[in-house]
């Protein structure tokens, strides 16, 4: 395992300290901060982050730069030949000398098509799932114009830079399980986080449309304030974006990773929930008792933080569904 140096070990200490102040949605800041830092380790000229959809069949790119230039969020499928589809594969960091950049070229292209990385160091991003066993969430990845531009203990600085910024973005899962296990209100702790993006998107259009309306109510403004004006209304635009993003994964994650927080009998229980099936059918679909049936309903209304019997069902209803769409989607 490659050493830090020093000047390395300050930046890393630095970021520990900076990324202990952002919020689970302060993610435009987030990923801006981490390409800054990336940018003290070694030089970066291209940099993005992607966002792996439950179940890992589809990528979600909120954030992506190149010299400066910020390209558009957008998603796509994960393609087992290329970046994101190696990370799920493989789990663990992928460099450009490992095939000379050839993953490269099957994958996704972003930015200056017409230039081609010289060295690349991608990361992958882990949090805990139910079963304990870590899966990628995520994956970090910084490009340089300039062969051999990171060396081994840049990686290795870079693997803990993006380690910090994975216990950013997963502490708000892990808030909202801490809330479960306390026994609150279920739709409490969804609340919360839904009140969160609602509140952070408001402020982010709020200072856009207050920029717009100051340039609107100056006649006079000369060329040089309109483009400073416009440039805030385009950062703007691009932390919605990012944020919305978040809003997205949210929204497709939470029905997947609760239905797979279920064993399997609590599993076969929630199906026959989701066909509106009562407690005496679904003990003699399944035979076992009505006790049985009932202790395994607990069990999952707790797992799903709900008590109306029908939202559950409804819930699981529609993540099977889905689920069976995009299964036959793919073959």
């Amino acid at each position: 395992m490659s050493t830090l140096d020093p000047t390395a070990t300050a930046v890393i200490n630095e970021a520990y300290s900076r990324m202990r102040t952002f919020t689970g949605r302060d993610r435009y800041e987030l990923y801006d901060y981490l390409r800054y830092t990336a940018s003290r380790l070694g030089k970066v000229d291209a940099f993005y982050v992607g966002l792996f959809q439950p179940g890992g069949h589809q990528i979600r790119y909120p954030y992506a730069v190149e010299d400066g230039v910020y390209d558009q969020t957008a998603s796509y499928q994960v393609a087992a030949g290329a970046t994101s589809g190696w990370m799920l594969k493989n789990r663990r960091t992928y460099r450009f000398n490992e095939d000379n950049g050839a993953l490269l070229d099957r994958g996704v292209r972003f930015g200056d098509l017409s230039r081609r990385s010289a060295d690349v160091v991608t990361v992958p991003m882990f949090r805990s799932r139910v079963d304990d066993v870590p899966e990628v969430y995520g994956i970090v990845s910084m490009h340089s114009h300039t062969p051999h531009a990171y060396p081994p203990p840049v990686v290795r600085a870079f693997e803990l830079l993006c380690k910090l910024a994975a216990q950013v973005m997963v502490r708000e899962v892990e808030d909202r399980e801490t809330l479960a296990q306390l026994h609150l209100d279920g739709p409490l702790s969804s609340l919360i986080a839904s009140n969160h993006f609602a509140d952070t998107l408001s402020v982010r259009l709020g200072k856009a449309r207050l920029v717009a309306e100051q340039v609107l109510q100056d006649p006079e403004a000369d060329i040089e304030t309109l483009r400073r004006s416009l440039g805030d209304l385009v950062t703007a635009s691009r932390m919605v974006q990012t944020e919305l993003v978040e809003l997205q994964l949210q929204i497709t994650e939470g029905p997947s990773r609760r239905y797979a927080s279920l064993t399997d009998r609590e599993k076969a229980v929630a199906i026959e929930l989701a066909d509106e099936a009562s407690n005496a059918e679904i003990a003699a679909r399944l035979v076992v008792s009505t006790e049985t049936v009932k202790s395994h309903i607990a069990s999952i209304r707790r797992k799903y933080e709900m008590s109306d019997r029908s939202a559950i069902g409804q819930e699981i209803r529609q993540h099977l569904n889905h689920s069976r769409r995009r299964s036959d989607s793919e073959h």
